[in-house]
């Protein structure tokens, strides 16, 4: 099926008939949530990084002493799950800032 004609169709009626101002600025504001929403997602990766570098220095500092050579304990901080689920965090809220903006800015018009 082809998506194409509807898309035009709906576009054509966004742009002939102005949403209400109080809805664009529902699109607005949702825009604005998501990028603090990833603000804040990058500071607790960043913190999370940093916090994870705090313990491995202790853990080094207390069991330098204690160590086979061979064995060395790690933080308990799992890091590539964090890494993992932060970035896909950061970049789904990235997405949906995007496409409300472009929701409101160009399907709803820009006169605000």
């Amino acid at each position: 099926m082809n998506a194409a004609p509807f898309v035009r169709r709906t576009l054509f009626y966004l742009r002939r008939y102005r949403a209400p101002l109080f809805a664009r600025w529902i699109f607005f504001t949702f825009a604005v949530l998501d990028l603090l929403g990833t603000v804040a997602t990058i500071r607790i990766r960043k913190h999370l990084g940093d916090s994870d570098r705090r313990v491995t220095e202790v853990i080094k500092n207390l069991t330098h002493h204690a160590t086979a050579g061979t064995f060395m304990p790690l933080s308990p901080v799992p890091r590539g799950a964090i890494k993992t689920a932060l970035g896909f965090t950061g970049l789904a809220l990235i997405a949906l800032t995007i496409s409300w903006l472009v929701l409101a800015i160009f399907a709803l018009g820009f006169a605000i």
